[in-house]
């Protein structure tokens, strides 16, 4: 019970550092999550990636010691990590009279981008720079570099292609320096022509 109040109070914490301080919350959540039992490398922060995991994001608190996190690894708003699935428990009782759920890793390589409240479910490996669209539902294996979304989860090109596409179009806005005052907006056409 003490140590769900200490967890508690340090979380919320950290939700207040990230409204004040989101260089300094980067630095600390991956490590608060490291003692909640989420195996995240160590050296998480370096490369250059500006990963940032969002403090509604959602680590299965009951087997976090499942899920992986490659460093550079960005996590949207309420996206959820689940290593357990209860779902066969109500039948297996009814066939066998036990009760059991299913249990699975979650790998998450390098550099990847997992949006907003995507769903990564057990036995999930992404391979490094991986994107996870917005509220996909992710199982299975997928190679280095996929873009995946939908559910269930496939898919749809790689992050070379999209990159190569976006330079293309130069529809990409750069941060420049060493904090996120100054960056170079770049906004897309409008899409209906003015009267």
């Amino acid at each position: 019970m003490f140590k769900k109040v200490i967890r508690a109070i340090a979380k919320f914490g950290l939700v207040v550092l990230n409204r004040v301080s989101c260089k300094t919350y980067k630095r600390l959540y991956p490590k608060y999550l490291r003692w909640m039992g989420v195996r995240i490398e160590d050296d998480y922060q370096r490369g250059g990636f500006d990963p940032w995991i969002s403090p509604t994001a959602y680590f299965d608190p009951g087997y976090p010691d499942l899920i992986s996190l490659g460093s550079g690894t960005t996590i949207s708003f309420d996206a959820c990590f689940l290593a357990h699935d209860y779902s066969i428990d109500k039948e297996l009782y009814a066939q066998y009279e036990e009760h059991g759920l299913l249990l699975g890793k979650i790998n998450i390589g390098k550099n990847c981008f997992i949006g907003a409240r995507a769903m990564i479910l057990l036995g999930t490996t992404l391979g490094d720079g991986c994107i996870v669209g917005a509220n996909a539902v992710v199982k299975g294996y997928f190679p280095a570099g996929s873009i995946i979304v939908g559910n269930p989860g496939r898919i749809i090109g790689n992050v070379e292609t999209l990159l190569a596409k976006h330079k293309e179009k130069g529809d990409i806005s750069y941060w420049r320096g060493e904090n996120y005052d100054t960056f170079e907006m770049v906004l897309p056409p409008d899409p209906m022509p003015k009267k």
